[in-house]
C-alpha cells in the first residue's frame, strides 16, 4: 500500500482524536484503524490548534503570507515574460517614447534593460 494516498473524512479524524484523548495510545489506534502514527499525531496537533483538520485553517500568518507572496511572484513572472515578448516586437522609436513618458515613475536604467535598448540612445533622444 506504500505510495497510495488515503483520504479520511473529518468525522473519522475526529473519532480518532477523541479516542486518543480518551486514553487510547497512538500505537493502538494505528494498529486498529491502520493509520500511520505520524498521521494520528498530525490530526491531534491540527485539531488542538483550531479544531479543524484543513491545512489552510492551521497555517500561521507567516505561512499564509509566504503562500500569498509565492502566488503573487508567479503572476508577476508570467506578466514580465509576456511584456518582454511584447517588447521584442516594438520598434526602438516606440520604446524610447514609452521610456521618456514614464521616466517620472521608473528609472531610465531599469526601463532600458527591460526594453533591451541602450541608455545612450534614450539620452540622445531626450536632449
Amino acid at each position: 500500500m506504500a505510495g497510495k494516498i488515503k483520504n479520511y473524512t473529518d468525522d473519522f479524524k475526529k473519532q480518532i482524536v477523541e479516542l486518543k484523548q480518551g486514553g487510547k495510545s497512538t500505537s493502538e489506534l494505528s494498529r486498529e484503524y491502520k493509520v500511520a502514527k505520524s498521521t494520528i499525531i498530525k490530526w491531534l496537533n491540527d485539531h488542538s490548534k483550531t479544531g479543524s483538520f484543513k491545512a489552510k485553517d492551521n497555517r500561521t500568518d507567516e505561512e499564509n503570507e509566504l503562500l500569498r507572496l509565492k502566488k503573487e511572484n508567479k503572476q508577476l513572472l508570467i506578466e514580465n515574460d509576456i511584456l518582454k515578448q511584447a517588447a521584442l516586437i516594438i520598434d526602438n522609436k516606440k520604446k524610447i517614447e514609452i521610456i521618456l513618458s514614464n521616466q517620472e515613475k521608473y528609472s531610465i536604467n531599469v526601463m532600458s534593460k527591460i526594453f533591451n535598448i541602450s541608455r545612450s540612445l534614450i539620452y540622445n533622444k531626450k536632449n
